[in-house]
């Protein structure tokens, strides 16, 4: 090869894609099944707090109560 070769820098590229592309390939063969990583992370997973229905109706009640008391509000009272 020449002093002034111009491709190589691209065979150079080319080997160093060969070899990532090598370890990326090497490295999807270690990775564990699916379902076992999912069955980690149920284990791992943080319990929600939910309110309760008949909390979650009242706070509905009262707020629909209270938006009929504004709009009907000039009608009683004089």
């Amino acid at each position: 090869m020449s002093e002034h070769d111009q491709a190589k820098q691209l065979r150079q590229q080319m080997k160093s894609q060969k070899r990532d592309k090598a370890k990326a390939e090497a490295s999807d063969q270690t990775l564990p099944p699916r379902s076992r990583v999912h069955q980690s992370r149920a284990k791992h997973k943080k319990k929600k707090y939910t309110l309760s229905f008949p909390l979650i109706r009242l706070l509905l009640i009262l707020f629909l109560a209270l938006i009929i008391a504004a709009v009907t509000f000039p009608y009683w009272m004089p």
